[in-house]
């Protein structure tokens, strides 16, 4: 199982747009990962979206290289698709991260996000939306530039 130093190339891009967007600083804390005082928040290894980046990158790997392909191609296609979509899940961690802070700040009694697993039904939520925003995407595409030749 991956630890939080294994992660901290998702990990840090993620606390550094949340950073950013939030106007306040996260220090890393070795074994537990990116704490912002200001938010109370800790950015720990379940935030890495380290599957959602495996994922991605095979539906989207899978999408774009076909078999008709040149060989080349689908060769040139591996680190091309494999930064495309760790860039992608940097956005929607910070996406998710951001979200979860935004509810938290909002405290409405319809938006209760104390329950245990409201962090992880908010995951499940962004990560497929952006999943299938991401195959629509690339499915769309591929189909007009099918369609113009």
């Amino acid at each position: 199982m991956a630890e939080v130093q294994h992660l901290t190339f998702l990990l840090a891009p993620s606390s550094e747009v949340v950073a950013t967007f939030t106007g306040t600083d996260s220090t890393f804390i070795p074994e537990q990962g990116y704490f912002n005082e200001s938010l109370n928040i800790l950015i720990n290894k379940s935030c890495s979206g380290f599957n959602f980046w495996s994922i991605c990158f095979l539906m989207s790997y899978c999408l774009l290289a076909k078999p008709n392909n040149p060989r080349l191609r689908n060769i040139f296609l591996l680190p091309v698709v494999l930064g495309a979509t760790y860039l992608f899940t940097i956005l929607v961690n910070s996406t998710r991260i951001l979200f979860s802070i935004f509810l938290h700040a909002v405290n409405s009694p319809r938006l209760t996000v104390d329950a245990p697993w409201s962090h992880q039904a908010e995951g499940v939520f962004i990560y497929l939306s952006y999943l299938i925003i991401a195959y629509l995407s690339i499915d769309y595409f591929q189909t007009q530039k099918t369609m113009t030749l």
